[in-house]
């Protein structure tokens, strides 16, 4: 299709193999590169040797570089990432995501005036590439989202907004587009005075009391079933041959198995948690544990399951990334469907981290999506856990205001004209994150405009799973296995290459990195 952008022509295309030729990706590489997507999408640190050893073996091909900025960004180690990223435009000086991540770098750190010494005084793609006719959607889409930031930094929000308009007849539902809006808006608003005072919008957090477990444990546990130990040496590309014969084990003894595999990334965490300790550089065999304990329908080992929820966040970082709600819901829904009283036990636990308890409330919202004729007991879990968030006070470090916005989200989905009895107290109070939420208000008309019901796909992630079956040899009688299901792409399987936004990592009331002049807490942390 043809796009003109100031006194600019150029074609935009979604081929996913525009690049190929001049990047060097040979087709076993390709057949990598959407795993290679979700392991820098992750954060996972143990993606880091993987991706360092594929860089060394294709030099030429930027985008795996890219891809090691997007890991160190997940992280949270932006030094790492900036520091990739010069390198990126350093020996590939024409490669688009790298010139865009140095804007996005210079944007992060109130630097507008350096945008045009990267993308040219026209500020334009053909201006930056002259002899090119051909653009992909993901340069443009991410081209005009970073020339929203720039204009809005520099108080031009008509120009702004006229970024966004294009970036809309292109792809509105990108996420790009989205947040080039939501940006947008933000400002607009905060223009026309629509904010609150400046000290408002602090919010109670839990403070973390689990610790790093103090242990030097390094040995691994003894397994009845030598199987087990095959799940240490694969990532989400795991032989489908292996799940099946560990699942036709004698189910008391490879239940217990299982189960400590789990434990073992407890008890031997900090060893773990050195660079490269895992076997075969592979974290994942705490996700195979509580998928095949899910799909052995262990209902037993739901207290094994919640003390992988009960861990400090180093853990997280290192066995889930910064998706473990995506990850895990589904393994837990299995599990915990029947046992609402331990679950409303769990959430009244002191000190545990935001989205351990997150997993657990997508949980029980999705539970009365996929059973509506259990609406009425999920409703009164809603209103016996809330009334004791609403009884506690601070120092009883229970009350989480974001984890209380997202609670906020899922009655409305699901508790109908009851969700305001139910919610109002804490609102009145001040505890809930209405940068997550917004306000009761915004809350009741989303309720009132009969937004639908999110009925998540019970085993949408398993898909990284199934999209390596392409057969139908899997045999099992059991409609709700998750291994023979049919499913639709993984949302985190984004065909076009993926760019990072990166940041240095800001408290609320420090200075927003978008270069606005104004606090993080009132400007992009909306």
């Amino acid at each position: 299709m043809a796009h003109n952008s100031d006194n600019t022509d150029f074609q935009v295309t979604n081929n996913p193999d525009l690049f190929d030729k001049q990047y060097g990706i040979t087709p076993e590489l390709k057949n990598q590169l959407d795993d290679l997507r979700i392991l820098a999408n992750s954060g996972k640190k143990s993606g880091i040797k993987k991706l360092e050893s594929l860089i060394e073996k294709h030099p030429q091909n930027p985008q795996l570089k890219n891809f090691l900025v997007v890991l160190y960004s997940k992280m949270g180690q932006y030094k790492k990432a900036y520091e990739v990223n010069r390198q990126i435009v350093d020996e590939h000086p024409d490669y688009f995501f790298g010139l865009a991540n140095l804007v996005a770098e210079y944007l992060g750190a109130g630097e507008p005036e350096k945008v045009k010494e990267v993308f040219g005084e026209s500020l334009t793609l053909k201006g930056m590439y002259p002899n090119r006719d051909m653009f992909h959607i993901s340069e443009v889409l991410f081209f005009f989202f970073l020339l929203v930031k720039y204009y809005v930094a520099i108080d031009e929000l008509d120009i702004a907004e006229s970024y966004c308009e294009k970036m809309n007849m292109l792809d509105p539902d990108h996420s790009h587009t989205k947040n080039a809006y939501d940006i947008l808006r933000f400002e607009q608003m905060e223009s026309s005075g629509l904010f609150w005072d400046e000290d408002e919008g602090d919010y109670p957090m839990v403070k973390d009391i689990s610790e790093a477990i103090d242990s030097t444990e390094t040995n691994p546990p003894v397994f009845t079933h030598k199987e087990i130990e095959e799940l240490y040496k694969y990532d989400l590309n795991i032989d489908k041959d292996l799940l099946r014969n560990i699942l036709q084990l004698p189910r008391e003894t490879v239940i217990k198995d299982l189960e400590l595999v789990l434990s073992d990334s407890i008890r031997r965490f900090n060893w773990f948690n050195d660079v490269y300790n895992a076997p075969n550089d592979s974290y994942d065999f705490v996700l195979h544990a509580l998928f095949l304990l899910s799909e052995l329908k262990s209902y037993g080992s739901l207290p094994v399951f919640l003390k992988v929820l009960s861990q400090h966040n180093e853990y997280y970082d290192l066995f889930f990334g910064d998706i473990i709600t995506d990850l895990t819901w589904p393994a837990y829904y299995v599990i915990a469907t029947n046992q609402l009283e331990v679950l409303k036990d769990y959430m009244m636990k002191p000190g545990v981290y935001t989205f351990s308890k997150e997993v657990v409330n997508h949980v029980v919202e999705q539970l009365a999506l996929h059973q509506p004729e259990r609406k009425e007991e999920v409703v009164q879990w809603y209103r016996d856990v809330l009334s004791f968030y609403n009884s506690a006070s601070l120092e009883d470090n229970v009350i989480d205001g974001t984890l209380l916005a997202f609670m906020a989200g899922s009655l409305v989905k699901v508790c109908g004209e009851e969700t305001e009895s139910i919610i109002k107290p804490l609102f009145d109070k001040g505890y809930v994150n209405l940068s997550v939420s917004g306000d009761l208000k915004s809350t009741i008309k989303y309720l009132k405009n009969g937004e639908p019901e999110v009925l998540n796909n019970m085993f949408d992630h398993y898909d990284y799973y199934s999209t390596m079956w392409q057969d139908d040899s899997w045999d099992d009688e059991d409609e709700d296995s998750f291994l023979d299901e049919e499913f639709d792409d993984y949302p985190f399987y984004y065909k076009q290459q993926q760019p990072v936004v990166n940041g240095p990592k800001i408290e609320r009331n420090d200075p927003c990195p978008c270069g606005s002049g104004k606090k993080y807490k009132k400007c992009c942390l909306k």
